[in-house]
């Protein structure tokens, strides 16, 4: 007695990927460049990460002479208009063989609303174009898979269980901390300023009248402030080294 094993469910096969196909791109830089790619992209172009890495997340580097303008402009209207796309196209590996290519562009917005990322999955679904099951249909699809691949994709990104929240954080000022613009940094330079004036004209002035001068007693309150005005300045120089 022998078993027949089950032919192979090109519907369920796409439904059900085993791998992620994909890169992600900055959506808020010039050229939208890409900022991560899978394995599974590396493995289905046969280009290395490096060559992938800061190119436009159109991928312009997979089209060729079979892929057709109506989808090349497709690609970029999409991205341009930061909207969904899905749609076969057919691109060229490294090697130069070409593939039919289910592509799913979907934008990845931040906590404000804002289109951060795009996340382009990429399908072979050569196999499937030329099989009798969906030669007469259209490919299903993949729209119950794209949640898990965008987790996937910034789960990568992230290092960690907790997905990354794309917002910008008020910084924490601490109030020990002197910033170079404030107020208290400005006067405190000025302080500085000034006081390395007084001993520029001060010193020389005490050493040249000191020899010889008769101490009398309606300078001595004078000459008395200027000794309290020199500990002030010797301490705040202290500080300053100091900090």
């Amino acid at each position: 007695m022998t078993t027949s094993c089950p032919k192979p469910n090109p519907e369920r096969s796409l439904r059900h990927p085993t791998d992620s196909n994909f890169v992600l791109g900055n959506a808020q830089a010039k050229d939208r460049p890409i900022v991560y790619c899978s394995d599974g992209f590396c493995e289905l172009t046969g280009f290395a990460r490096a060559q992938v890495m800061s190119k436009p997340c159109a991928c312009r580097f997979l089209w060729g002479q079979a892929t057709e303008p109506t989808e090349r402009q497709k690609i970029e209207d999409s991205l341009l208009a930061q909207r969904e796309l899905q749609t076969e196209v057919v691109f060229y590996k490294k090697t130069g063989s070409q593939f039919v290519c289910l592509l799913d562009i979907v934008p990845i917005k931040n906590e404000k609303g804002d289109v951060v990322l795009f996340l382009a999955s990429h399908k072979d679904i050569t196999k499937q174009k030329k099989a009798p099951a969906v030669q007469g249909g259209a490919v299903p699809s993949q729209r119950p898979v794209r949640l898990q691949e965008q987790e996937q994709a910034i789960h990568s990104l992230g290092g960690g269980s907790a997905m990354p929240e794309y917002k910008v954080q008020e910084v924490k000022k601490s109030r020990c901390i002197l910033l170079h613009y404030g107020l208290l940094k400005i006067s405190w330079d000025w302080l500085i300023l000034l006081f390395t004036f007084y001993i520029a004209i001060m010193v020389p002035y005490n050493a040249a009248n000191s020899n010889g001068r008769a101490r009398k007693a309606g300078t001595a309150a004078i000459e008395d402030a200027g000794v309290v005005i020199d500990l002030l300045v010797e301490v705040v120089f202290i500080a300053g080294k100091l900090k």
